[in-house]
């Protein structure tokens, strides 16, 4: 253990290893430079794979960083808990200075990513084009995005961000669900198309919806939401978590209702169309409640309408969701 600790550590003063510059990384990939024109990227540099080296780095950055802070439990812990679960941490990380970004593995395939985070059969996606050219590029600035900070700077974010509290206990600050919007609106200023439009706040209602990283459930705060990154234009999402956990309690029972052997996803769809249909059920939701409801329901049947439509008849419903356009 001693050894690998040395040499993850080592890992620390050898960028070139495990990761290329952004610039690199762009070009090796066919995503065009003018998405990064006037934006600072000088520190910022990409993971080759998002396992492998990069998660040893990533470990002997928590092993480092905590051990300078005098946490000795969190500087033995973190790093076995990367170890086991990678995808448990952000994808970008301060190391010496530097903005490092964990980008999906290679070679991309759009439909396979969004199947995977979205819960969907791939045989049932209906993706345009336009979102599988474009998706690797959207993420990347997605990512790039986060570091992007209107006044304090890129290598101020990076430097001063508190990983550990961010990443394992981020349903309990909110500052991650901030940056989150931050990063998903900067990356749809810099495509500036409807169609991108659309697709971000379809997947990001689905995968949101269930999740119980509550960080990266945004999509209610996206579709009337001026595309800004200025942090003080962004909308008040302070009493997001308390809403997601009164709402959890209310939808389990719906969803409980629906047979275990189906897929999650659509189960979660006809329990969605059920809450709506439900008077009783329906006097208790907040509008906040509905609404992410109703993008759920639309957030799928964007991503997989063929199949939304076969749930939609299997039970019988004629709910349309009135209060939500996926296009801002």
């Amino acid at each position: 253990m001693g050894l690998a600790l040395v040499f993850e550590v080592a890992l620390l003063n050898m960028p070139d290893q495990i990761s290329s510059s952004l610039e690199d990384y762009m070009a090796e990939n066919n995503i065009p430079t003018s998405l990064v024109e006037n934006v600072q990227t000088d520190d910022i540099r990409v993971y080759h794979e998002p396992d492998g080296l990069s998660s040893m780095h990533l470990a002997a950055f928590l092993f480092w960083n905590n051990a300078k802070e005098g946490d000795p439990i969190h500087a033995m812990v973190d790093p076995i808990r990367v170890g086991l679960s990678p995808d448990r941490y952000p994808e970008i990380w301060p190391a010496q200075g530097e903005c490092m970004i964990r980008m999906p593995k290679s070679p991309f395939d759009a439909e396979e990513f969004v199947a995977e985070h979205a819960g969907v059969q791939i045989h049932d996606l209906e993706l345009s084009e336009e979102v599988k050219q474009n998706l690797l590029s959207f993420i990347l600035m997605h990512e790039v995005g986060h570091a992007q900070r209107s006044q304090d700077g890129m290598k101020e974010f990076c430097e001063n961000r508190n990983t550990r509290n961010e990443s394992i206990n981020a349903v309990q600050n909110i500052i991650p669900l901030q940056e989150e919007l931050r990063g998903e609106l900067f990356a749809l200023e810099k495509f500036d198309a409807p169609e991108i439009m659309d697709f971000s706040v379809a997947f990001r209602s689905v995968t949101g919806f269930l999740s119980d990283n509550v960080s990266h459930d945004i999509a209610i705060y996206m579709p009337s939401h001026e595309m800004d990154n200025n942090a003080d234009a962004l909308p008040d999402i302070s009493k997001h978590f308390e809403m997601k956990q009164e709402f959890v309690q209310l939808f389990m029972p719906f969803l409980n209702d629906q047979p275990l052997e189906e897929n999650l996803t659509y189960r979660a769809y006809k329990a969605a169309l059920d809450l709506l249909e439900d008077n009783a059920a329906m006097d208790e939701l907040s509008p906040a409640m509905i609404q992410m409801t109703e993008q759920y329901i639309k957030g799928l049947e964007y991503l997989a309408p063929m199949k939304a439509g076969e749930l939609r008849l299997e039970r019988g419903s004629t709910y349309e969701p009135s209060t939500i356009e996926l296009s801002v």
